[in-house]
């Protein structure tokens, strides 16, 4: 029977009751020992969890959402390395670190989390296994960390090609956002117009020259009558002292000779305002 270390579980567990310490979790260091029994009751090893149920006094529940929290907090972080990503100490063996690997791909692969939020963290997984699996790319990469300068915390992984957003969603997305911005332009524009056009039919109503009341010789009832009518009333009344309307050039000659102007046609008959 495999004995079972359970460090790393009593401090998921803290992590768990104490929310402040979720944030520090991504900065520590990991347990000691005790990670691949905390990753084995994240993937929901029925043995590994009635032990630590035991051990612990615990619920299976509450045990396995505080593994999944924590694992969740510590190995996922944005900055965690490699060896962080699989739950394991720079100088782990390489059987250590393809044990965690299955138990950890056990834990989140689609085929056992097809819905689930867990299997964004695939990539990030599969993607540590593939460069420390291999004696050679394990050696590159402890390199290519030993020569980074130490700003205390961890690099953050490359993103697989597979993780990669393909080009066409790409594409999708830069004409979703074109037609949002065109849609939001044309929204403005149409705003912009009601908002003149308000401000427009608000302001005070400008008298046209040909309404009523505005022709000349022609006024509302009760106002006195415009200059240009006055004269006009004038001019008729001559008219009508001298025999009626003149033809021609003998009507324009009196009404010059009176000193008005020639605003008026030769018909043209006006009545003088009482």
């Amino acid at each position: 029977m495999t004995a079972h270390d359970f460090r790393a579980l009593h401090v998921a567990l803290d992590v768990a009751r104490t929310p402040l310490l979720r944030k520090e979790a991504r900065r520590r260091a990991l347990p000691e020992s005790g990670m691949l029994d905390l990753i084995r009751i994240a993937a929901g090893c029925e043995t590994t969890m009635r032990e630590a149920s035991r051990a612990t006094a615990e619920t299976s529940d509450l045990i396995r959402q505080s593994a999944e929290l924590y694992l969740q907090q510590a190995l996922f972080a944005p900055a965690a390395d490699h060896y962080r990503v699989l739950g394991a100490a720079p100088d782990a063996s390489p059987e250590t670190l393809r044990a965690h690997f299955l138990w950890l791909m056990r834990w989140l692969h689609p085929d056992q989390n097809a819905s689930d939020w867990k299997s964004v963290y695939v990539h990030r997984v599969t993607d540590a296994w593939e460069t420390l699996k291999r004696p050679g790319g394990r050696a590159r990469y402890d390199r290519m960390q030993h020569q980074r300068p130490d700003d205390g915390a961890f690099a953050r992984p490359p993103r697989p090609h597979s993780a990669r957003t393909p080009q066409w969603l790409v594409r999708a997305a830069a004409r979703r956002r074109t037609r949002v911005r065109r849609v939001k332009l044309a929204v403005l524009v149409v705003a912009v117009g009601a908002t003149v056009a308000a401000i427009i039919g608000a302001g005070p109503e400008i008298p046209s020259p040909w309404s009523s009341g505005h022709v000349a010789g022609v006024a509302e009832p009760g106002t006195v009558a415009p200059r240009e009518a006055r004269r006009g009333a004038r001019v008729v009344a001559e008219r009508s002292a001298l025999g009626g309307p003149r033809e021609g050039s003998a009507l324009k000659e009196s009404i010059r000779e009176a000193g008005e102007p020639e605003i008026y046609n030769d018909n043209a008959y006006l009545t003088p305002f009482s």
